[in-house]
């Protein structure tokens, strides 16, 4: 009885070893929704002994349980978004991009586009997480970290031959602190890549939609200032995406660009509380050194 007894007990703590072995490794192999092929790469079972996968931060992965925005394809932005891909991914394939003669190694400084746009800037670690992302597109011009940014409402698009008077500028830095003066934060998600034909665009996701409320009282509050016309003069903007990347020559192996950007469509980027935004005098691209701050506001109100 008693060796029937230790024979019972070794049986099972072997069993429940070999257990623990097959979850640690099949640990590595988990994966997600919003995750690629790689898994979640950070996570470790507890009381596991498993040897530490290498970490790489272009590489992380939102945990399994983890829901995000880009899994939620039920969302006005996420099919917004999707149906950008849809219609880029084909062009892309084909190489058939939209190149931008103001920019790369022979950038023009001729350029003297300028416009009037409320911004909003990402948060470092998102900053972080989006520059190792492009670090795998050398063929594309990728923003750099102080040009990174999300358009609130484009007042004035930029064009050759627009000059500004002081009066004008001193009603705008008005109107929009009247609206802001008593707007609360808003948290947004980014996670994942979008594209046209002539750029990527890192996907945002805000709470409920405190940002496209918070822009239509902006331009109810533009309009009363007289300066309507010159709203949405592009496109009427509703997402909150950052542009990231735009085409300056042909894509040397378009299907291989196109699939690396595949790779990133749920790749998470961080979430971010836009608590201050800045009105700016700015380039196309919001290059830093022709952007000019006028006015900065914080976000105080009560949610």
């Amino acid at each position: 009885t008693t060796m029937a007894k230790l024979g019972f007990t070794w049986g099972s703590s072997a069993a429940l070893a070999a257990l623990i072995a097959l979850g640690c490794w099949a640990s590595r192999f988990r994966v997600g929704r919003g995750s690629s092929a790689y898994g979640d790469l950070s996570a470790q079972p507890v009381g596991c002994a498993c040897t530490p996968l290498v970490h790489h931060a272009h590489l992380t992965r939102t945990p399994m349980a983890t829901q995000t925005p880009c899994d939620n394809a039920t969302t006005t932005a996420h099919r917004h978004y999707a149906d950008m891909w849809s219609r880029a991914k084909p062009l892309l394939a084909k190489g058939d991009v939209t190149l931008d003669s103001h920019l790369g190694p022979s950038r023009s400084v001729t350029d003297f586009r300028r416009g009037l746009t409320l911004i909003a800037r990402l948060s470092p670690p998102t900053q972080d997480a989006v520059l190792a992302m492009l670090q795998e597109f050398p063929e594309a011009y990728t923003y750099p970290r102080s040009d990174l940014h999300v358009t609130v409402l484009s007042l004035v698009s930029a064009a050759s031959g627009w000059v500004p008077s002081e009066v004008e500028i001193a009603a705008y830095k008005e109107g929009i602190r009247a609206v802001l003066e008593s707007s609360p934060p808003i948290a947004v998600t980014f996670c994942g890549v979008s594209a046209s034909a002539a750029a990527v665009v890192v996907q945002g996701f805000p709470r409920a939609d405190g940002l496209n409320a918070l822009r239509d009282r902006l331009r109810e509050a533009v309009i009363a200032l007289g300066f309507g016309d010159r709203l949405d003069v592009r496109y009427k903007i509703t997402t909150c995406h950052s542009t990231v990347a735009r085409f300056y020559q042909r894509l040397p192996d378009p299907a291989v660009f196109v699939r690396r950007l595949s790779e990133h469509r749920s790749t998470p980027f961080g979430e971010v509380t836009v608590a201050q935004m800045d009105l700016v005098i700015n380039d196309w691209y919001m290059s830093q050194q022709n952007i000019q701050r006028i006015e900065s506001y914080s976000l105080k109100g009560m949610r």
